[in-house]
């Protein structure tokens, strides 16, 4: 038992504290009585607490409501037997000679460091397995006490469990390889559970909270937390639907977590219907994500993996690796980011984006944005009135059904506009792009915009499949047998099949 924290110097009345840190030892810790008196031996305060079984750790103690000199004075811990734990003495006193109480004959401890600010204090500060290791400060911004003050990490030595509480600031807890209680109160804090079944409460700000082995209660509190296995040597399974998790995650619970960081291996992760606010991770390996009904962020990072978006306006980047990412229902933004990816939209308006890589993109039923980018890209509108962008490669663009929009840009590319009333743009000079029909099958008014003669071709079998040309202004007018009607812009007839012989 020690003195942790004083705050002399407020400038509010009787808004004074003194601050006493409670060492849990052992398996378990009995009841105890913490008595404040004054010089005269005068009861001024009693604080007791229960017996608790949570095993080694720090508790805090706050005597509340004093109005202490601002010059200072000297404060004696005794136990119940009489023996003096502190006698410590601050502010302008100096060092002090007790002649009555229980110090009497003793001289202080002086702390020299000064109070100087009346909403702070002193107190101890520092990183160590208790309190030998730690530092006076002054200043300390922990206002309201009976928590840890910032910059106080506590590194527990091997023992049956560990109960720590943070303050206000960043803390950083380590639990043991045993059951740990590691509660973050104020600030963004970092806690590590390490083995053993192990309670995590992040309390307020944006934590980070690993609970390593054993079956984890997680608790991210207010803010944005995540829950990580990014220290898990092999990958895990989470399934927030059933609540049966495998690897390190076997018996975690989680309540109040935006956010999950998954492992560098091979891990699976199935969402519940109710989502979480913020992302999942999947950080490296061949990862599995199924999501849920609600709206998804999920980050494949490294590896070959397997997004499944399900319901929801989901967010899916497969970043780095070969993915496949199915969106599901919902209005999805899908991303394959570097390596040879196969999207699907599924249902719903979707918008995707290929990368980097030779990457297959499928609209889905709906009106779907696809973007093809660097590479050999194939692009599938399938049903809807799609946007399918080719982006700098050679790219193959097939409408599919409904009215589409479908732009080359680079590289000689394969335009298929399918059913529908289509317009098709190249936009690139000395590429061949090639436009194909299919004779056998009606595919409606498709328009053409920057066909270079001499390059680009126009396939629809052969001649044999030509019911009428005709000529405008604007256009040439390509009418086939099976009643699809072709417009090619700025082009005459003469330009593309040669004077009539």
């Amino acid at each position: 038992m020690w003195l942790n924290e004083i705050n002399y110097f407020s400038s509010a009345l009787n808004s004074d504290f003194i601050e006493v840190g409670v060492p849990v030892e052992g398996s378990a810790r009995e009841a105890f009585s913490i008595v404040l008196y004054n010089s005269a031996g005068t009861v001024i305060n009693t604080i007791s607490s229960a017996a608790s079984t949570s095993g080694n750790g720090l508790q805090f103690v706050k005597f509340e409501g004093l109005e202490l000199p601002d010059d200072g004075l000297g404060v004696a811990l005794v136990r119940a037997d009489g023996f003096v734990r502190q006698f410590l003495s601050f502010g302008t006193v100096g060092q002090i000679s007790a002649v009555a109480g229980p110090a009497n004959g003793l001289t202080s401890t002086f702390v020299t460091v000064q109070d100087t600010n009346p909403t702070r204090g002193l107190g101890l500060t520092g990183t160590a397995a208790g309190p030998d290791g730690w530092n006076w400060s002054a200043n300390v911004a922990t206002i309201a006490g009976g928590k840890r003050n910032p910059g106080q990490t506590h590194t527990p030595t091997s023992a049956p469990g560990v109960e720590v509480f943070g303050g206000s600031g960043n803390n950083t807890m380590v639990g043991s390889t045993v059951s740990d209680i590691l509660s973050g109160e104020g600030g963004a804090d970092t806690l590590f559970g390490l083995a053993g079944s192990d309670t995590l409460n992040g309390g307020e700000g944006n934590d980070l909270l690993v609970g390593g082995a054993g079956a984890d209660v997680i608790n991210g509190g207010n803010g944005s937390d995540t829950a990580s296995y990014i220290s898990s040597v092999s990958g895990v399974t989470i399934n927030l639907v059933s609540g049966v998790h495998l690897g390190d995650a076997a018996g975690d619970t989680f309540s109040s977590i935006e956010n999950f960081r998954l492992t560098a291996s091979n891990d699976v992760f199935t969402m519940s219907d109710d989502g979480i606010i913020g992302s999942v991770n999947l950080v490296e390996g061949d990862d599995t994500f199924n999501g849920g009904a609600a709206a998804d962020r999920v980050l494949g990072g490294l590896g070959n993996d397997t997004i499944n978006g399900g319901g929801g306006a989901d967010n899916l980047n497969g970043q780095v690796g070969n993915d496949t990412i199915n969106g599901g229902g919902g209005v999805d933004t899908i991303r394959g980011e570097l390596g040879n990816d196969t999207l699907n939209g599924d249902a719903d308006n979707d918008t995707i984006y290929g990368g980097a890589g030779d990457d297959t993109l499928s609209g889905g039923t709906e009106n779907d944005r696809l973007y093809g980018n660097e590479d050999r890209d194939i692009l599938n509108g399938d049903a809807g009135a799609d946007l399918l962008v080719g982006g700098t490669g050679n790219d193959d663009l097939f409408g599919g059904e409904g009215n589409d929009s479908l732009f080359g840009e680079a590289g000689s590319d394969l335009f298929v506009g399918g059913a529908g009333d289509d317009v098709m743009v190249t936009t690139t000079d000395g590429e061949v792009d090639t436009f194909v029909w299919n004779p056998n099958s009606f595919e409606g008014l498709d328009t053409i915009n920057g066909f270079e003669l001499g390059m680009d071709v126009l396939d629809f079998g052969s001649m044999e499949n030509v019911y009428e040309i005709s000529e405008t202004a604007r256009w040439t007018e390509i009418e086939l047998t099976n009643g699809t009607v072709i417009r090619v812009l700025g082009v005459t007839e003469v330009d593309l099949f040669g004077a009539p012989s």
